[in-house]
């Protein structure tokens, strides 16, 4: 029997590594006999289908190139109901089977097939919940006035000006010129930033002081 063995984290950091899950399935498939035929591995959300890896692993079971599909939990192949569902009934077609380790399922047999449903749509219930609270969150401090999203980044004027006088004068120069000194910003910080600069100029508050003394001499 050959087995690809397929592993996802959400993000690279040191809490995911996908060598934790990676380990537990060749311990398991050295430990039926099975033979591995490849190790697929997705940095990915499990919401998405469109996952390099997981593309791949599903391509080699429809060329029949493993015989089966193992992981260390279902939510680690997909979060979607309908996702893995779609996988199921392409593995069937192919004769491959798909084996949880940690949750007892094996597809090649009518139990481990009902207990893969019933999982998938658990998983699914889990995720949508997880979204909901997250929304209600998000609502309930936009009532209590709070602010949502990253807060705004503050560039120190002096280094603005040292990376616009060491740079072209775009706002691609003044960024990368930025970016030297160890400061990332955005497009729009950048164009915040050089407003910012002008209105306090004293060109600027002097022509501001001129046209404020001639329009209170309009009125008198």
């Amino acid at each position: 029997m050959k087995v690809g063995l397929y592993a996802r984290v959400s993000t690279v950091d040191k809490n995911q590594d996908p060598e934790l899950q990676l380990s537990k399935l060749r311990e398991y498939a050295k430990g039926h006999g099975w033979e591995i035929a490849d190790e697929y591995v997705d940095f990915a959300s499990g919401a998405k289908w469109d996952r390099p890896q997981l593309q791949r692993i599903m391509e080699d079971a429809r060329k029949r190139k493993i015989d089966v599909i193992l992981v260390t939990r279902i939510d680690r192949f997909s979060r979607s109901v309908i996702n893995l569902e779609k996988s199921l009934e392409i593995l069937n077609q192919h004769k491959v089977a798909f084996v949880c380790t940690e949750q007892q399922i094996d597809t090649s047999s009518p139990g481990g097939n009902l207990l893969f449903h019933i999982l998938a749509a658990i998983a699914e219930f889990e995720r949508d919940l997880i979204r909901e609270r997250v929304k209600e969150g998000m609502e309930k401090a936009r009532r209590e006035g709070k602010k949502i999203g990253r807060p705004k980044i503050e560039t120190p004027s002096e280094v603005f000006l040292k990376a616009r006088q060491e740079s072209d004068g775009t706002i691609r120069g003044i960024r990368d010129s930025l970016e030297k000194q160890g400061v990332r910003v955005s497009v729009g910080t950048i164009h915040r930033m050089i407003k910012e600069i002008k209105q306090n100029s004293p060109i600027h508050n002097t022509a501001n002081a001129i046209q404020d003394t001639n329009g209170s001499k309009l009125n008198q």
